[in-house]
């Protein structure tokens, strides 16, 4: 795709995800802000069954209640962020309506694994496409988190709510980034029910000689997304919610001989837009162009998320 034009991009759902009605302030952390933010991407169209109640005022943009309606239009991206069981059938109509080059659908694809695998047969001839666990394609964090697990980190815990499938695969997919495929998983608490199609619970996920303990809180009481490793040279934090890391090095114990402990003062590095999806929207106009420059190591795709659904089910048994 030539430099010179823009992405022609078509946001399928615009509520929470799509719109940011979730959302207490205007952020990066909607489809539509980060589309329109971003000077590369042209929305051109949106397609919501709601579309009569939406009422924004943008005389540039298309707004339809159906992909048929936006058939004739030439789309380069297609951006799916309607309800998680909409997707399977979004997906039909887009391979045979809209035919874009491009996806990006929101995590985690499916509601389940097998549902999961159907969006991947349906979009195995689509170029491009990308699943919107938005920290994987965030340099920063990716780079913080693989130079932790370099330096010999050996147990991890992430803090999650809101539902495995739903939160804890955010984690999920960021270790199976730079760990690879775990080699052993298993629940350690009973579920609760989080949603109709989610639960919270414990499980712990093993790469290899690295343990990771997932550990549920109930949403009323927190809402969290926090990740820390450990090991023999100290520890690494990353808190969604402050938007930033912890990094404590590991020294000797002021009181007992030949004991270690973790320095007092840690050292703080802000991570902006660590919820936002400013660093995907980055990643996918480089992907879409072709980019030569484009970071390897980044990024979320499907065969990722099938992954991560795989995991969790497993660790659900």
């Amino acid at each position: 795709m030539p430099k010179s034009s823009n992405i022609k991009t078509c946001l399928i759902g615009f509520g929470n995800v799509g719109q940011g009605l979730y959302l207490r302030n205007v952020t990066n952390n909607s489809h539509l802000r980060s589309i329109q933010t971003n000077e590369n991407f042209d929305l051109v169209a949106v397609v919501d069954p709601d579309v009569k109640s939406i009422g924004i005022n943008m005389p540039e943009v298309r707004f339809t209640k159906t992909i048929k309606e936006v058939q004739d239009m030439s789309v380069d991206l297609a951006v799916i962020a309607s309800p998680t069981s909409t997707h399977l059938g979004t997906c039909l109509q887009l391979i045979n309506q809209l035919k874009p080059s491009a996806v990006l659908i929101e995590k985690p694809v499916g509601l389940t694994l097998v549902e999961c695998r159907e969006i991947m047969k349906c979009l195995q001839e689509t170029p491009t496409v990308f699943v919107n666990y938005q920290r994987n394609y965030n340099q920063k964090i990716v780079q913080q988190a693989t130079d932790a697990i370099s330096f010999g980190y050996s147990k991890g815990v992430v803090y999650y709510s809101n539902g495995a499938i739903n939160n804890a695969s955010h984690g999920l997919a960021l270790l199976i980034l730079i760990l690879g495929t775990p080699t052993s998983v298993f629940s350690s608490s009973r579920g609760i029910k989080e949603s109709l199609s989610d639960l919270n619970f414990d499980f712990v996920v093993e790469f290899g000689e690295t343990r990771i303990y997932f550990i549920a809180t109930e949403e009323r009481d927190y809402s969290m997304f926090r990740i820390e490793l450990f090991g023999p040279r100290g520890s690494w934090l990353y808190d969604a919610g402050l938007e930033r890391s912890e990094i404590r090095a590991r020294v000797e114990d002021p009181i007992y001989v030949g004991r270690f402990s973790l320095t007092e003062n840690s050292t703080i590095t802000s991570i902006p837009d660590t919820e936002s999806f400013t660093h995907v929207y980055n990643y996918l106009e480089k992907r879409i162009r072709g980019d030569s420059d484009v970071e390897p190591n980044l990024g979320a795709g499907l065969d990722l998320a099938y992954e991560v659904h795989r995991v969790i089910e497993m660790a659900q048994k």
